[in-house]
């Protein structure tokens, strides 16, 4: 065991694993490695832990090919894409963070690889095959493996766009192994090096386009993030005014020409507020976690004498990873936060229900619906800070929720099985009983990831934008046909 000692990726010397080839078992817990060395002999090594660091990559892992149990949880720079790696480099790996993986693992494996293929094929054959001479030097060569590379990883696309990262690996490896067979290619077997020259010709080619994430890490995380995020300009935006009268032409008065150029400069303005509320185990670090939707909670009949100010709805519901968070905007205080370990939040929706609190006493009540991965909606009241329930909406991840403006207990749901479902999610009674119904499906062609009803008129259409394109269908509920 070399776990608590505060290890960097340096302080694991090729030389002492070297002497070390029969160990079957490695715990590098609670330390501080980015990364592995691609040259450390274990070729026996079939358990390993790895939880509690600060790892980037999982390529370098395919140097234990015997490797049955990997455990790498709290990494927070790790994500699904990365699972998705090992399980396709390490064939005999059972165990995934205590969990069974070996029937997802032959998936992952097996699926997509002919489809990607053969697209990557067609892309060369359509756009690159022509641009190489058939006399041809070895620069010419280097020339067009970049920008077929490069074009492939953009251009090729398969599956959900919660995978594009392991898509982009692949379809980057099966390009790869393609030059390598029709142009005699070496393959590139250290990953390192290639994501180091890949990151040089981005930084060349995009110097002016640096993400506000990308510059955080130049300016040591978290830290002088505040300061970086501070330099904020907004410009205005300019629009065409008509003249008010026919014949004033373009003569305008001083006032006029004075407003316009002051209009015309730089406006600077400031964030009020910089928060970090869904970071894996709040670590200032985790730039990754990425936040999928944020939605204002709706106001609340507040009576005739209704303040302006205080009856203004400042909390907005926002999730992403496994949190749901409840913000308060003008003082950037996070009011509450719900935890599901297992889940990744995807989507928000509000409603307003009008409960039966006592003695036959009604009372309206903002309830928060969020689903995400594990394609279940959870129904959170949030003045009683309590879930009351969930619906098994689908077998597959949930991109995205909405309630209909017009029957506030319809909730419509799209998913990755290519189904949008319709459900009545009932009223929860004193004790939070509550009955859920399906009273439609809608058949998709593709995925559809939003979804929205048409303002006119929402009880008898909806809009879908879709993988494939945008669709619409009428919605009017009919005894006779659920699924459509």
């Amino acid at each position: 065991s070399l776990s608590k000692l505060q290890l960097k990726t340096g302080d694991l010397d090729p030389r002492l694993f070297s002497r070390l080839r029969h160990l079957q078992k490695l715990d590098l817990s609670d330390n501080l490695l980015d990364k592995f060395p691609n040259s450390l002999t274990l070729p026996d090594l079939r358990v390993l832990n790895c939880n509690n660091n600060k790892l980037e990559d999982v390529t370098a892992l395919k140097q234990f090919p015997l490797l049955e149990e990997l455990t790498y949880e709290n990494n927070v720079h790790l994500t699904l894409n990365d699972d998705y790696k090992v399980m396709f480099l390490l064939q005999n790996l059972r165990l995934l963070n205590g969990k069974d993986i070996t029937k997802l693992a032959k998936h992952v494996r097996r699926v997509n690889g002919p489809k990607l293929t053969s697209k990557v094929t067609a892309h060369w054959e359509k756009f690159f095959r022509d641009q190489l001479p058939e006399k041809h030097t070895a620069e010419q060569v280097k020339s067009i493996k970049k920008k077929f590379l490069k074009s492939v990883q953009t251009n090729v696309v398969h599956g959900p766009s919660s995978l594009s990262e392991f898509t982009r690996w692949r379809v980057k490896m099966i390009a790869e192994e393609f030059l390598a067979r029709s142009l005699g290619l070496e393959l590139n077997t250290d990953p390192e090096t290639d994501e180091k020259t890949d990151e040089s010709e981005e930084e060349s080619e995009e110097e002016s386009t640096e993400s506000p994430m990308e510059a955080a890490e130049e300016v040591d995380q978290a830290r002088n993030f505040s300061s970086y995020i501070n330099n904020v300009t907004v410009m205005p935006s300019k629009r065409k005014r008509s003249n008010s009268k026919p014949g004033s032409g373009n003569k305008r008065s001083k006032s006029q020409a004075s407003t316009e150029e002051e209009a015309a400069e730089d406006v600077s303005a400031e964030p009020l507020h910089f928060l970090q509320c869904h970071s894996k185990g709040n670590s200032r670090e985790d730039f990754k976690t990425q936040l999928w939707s944020c939605v204002f909670e709706p106001l609340l009949d507040s009576g005739a004498s209704k303040d302006p100010i205080v009856s203004s709805s400042r909390t907005v519901a926002t999730c992403g990873g496994e949190s749901v968070c409840l913000i308060d905007c003008e003082t950037g205080t996070v009011l509450k936060k719900y935890k599901v370990a297992t889940e990744e939040f995807f989507s928000v929706a509000w409603t307003t229900l009008t409960m039966v609190i006592s003695n036959s006493r009604k009372k309206s009540h903002n309830i928060l619906a969020a689903a995400g991965r594990r394609g279940i909606v959870k129904l959170i009241h949030v003045a009683a800070d309590f879930c009351y329930g969930e619906i098994k909406a689908h077998k597959k991840p949930i991109a995205t929720v909405c309630f209909s403006p017009t029957q506030e207990t319809h909730l419509f749901t799209a998913s990755y099985d290519k189904r949008i479902a319709l459900w009545d999610i009932g009223i929860p009674d004193c004790d939070y009983n509550f009955k859920a119904s399906q009273l439609l499906v809608l058949e998709v062609l593709s995925i559809p990831l939003r979804i929205a009803l048409v303002p006119t008129c929402p009880e008898q259409y909806l809009l879908a934008g879709c993988e494939s394109g945008c669709f619409a269908w009428n919605i009017k509920l009919d005894k006779e046909q659920k699924n459509r």
